[in-house]
């Protein structure tokens, strides 16, 4: 049995119940997981978010409501909290615009269940479902094709340093421990990062970096 410190915390939202139980059952069943709630539509996810803050939310695309919404309110104001879609649409445009709204991670129902558990245990910031993942990762370089590669290198020391954190797969709270500042301070460096760098989330600031060798080469220098 894994130690409670290991142990990580989690809600399930899907709209149809009988699924809803059996994954609830299957994390159960794996030692280091603490299922701390469960929701069926895209603002009871929300409120069940807010309300445990937990370490990953694994949220379903066919919810009533606007999913993407909820991943970005979860992502905003919950920083600690990792959302993973897991759904049976394989759409690269609905992969895309999750990940752009701050999950970090999209797995499909028909994945091997392996998939969905290494999803939830990965430290990494972005995990895509194995059936699409180059698809998507291309997709997502295409848009940024026109972010300007200056922006890269227009970063201040202490912003490589936190993007160097996010290439490991930091949480906001886990950045701010590494470099001792506060968490709003770290949310402030995000903010900025984003606008310098033209994107829209913290995923996209490491899809980004990892796109130019030279880029990575000067964040890892840090």
């Amino acid at each position: 049995m894994p130690s409670q410190s290991h142990v990580r915390t989690v809600t399930i939202s899907d709209d149809h119940p009988v699924f809803l139980e059996g994954i609830k059952d299957i994390l159960a069943r794996q030692g280091d997981f603490d299922v701390v709630g469960q929701a069926n539509c895209s603002q009871s996810s929300l409120d069940l978010i807010n309300e445990h803050r937990p370490d990953v939310a694994i949220l379903d695309l066919s919810m009533p409501g606007d999913i993407f919404q909820t991943i970005s309110q979860t992502t905003r104001t919950n920083s600690q909290t990792r959302a993973i879609v897991y759904t049976a649409y394989c759409s690269v445009d609905s992969a895309v615009k999750a990940l752009e709204a701050g999950a970090t991670g999209f797995v499909l129902k028909s994945d091997p269940i392996e998939e969905l558990l290494d999803a939830i245990r990965a430290r990494s910031e972005l995990v895509i479902s194995k059936k699409f993942s180059a698809e998507v990762l291309t997709a997502m370089r295409a848009r940024l094709s026109t972010a300007p590669p200056a922006a890269l290198f227009s970063l201040s020391r202490r912003e490589k340093q936190i993007v160097g954190q996010l290439l490991l797969g930091q949480t906001n709270r886990e950045i701010a421990r590494t470099l001792d500042l506060t968490e709003q301070t770290i949310k402030h460096y995000m903010t900025s990062l984003m606008h310098k760098m033209k994107v829209r989330s913290r995923v996209e600031v490491v899809v980004a970096v990892k796109k130019s060798q030279s880029a990575l080469a000067d964040v890892q220098r840090a």
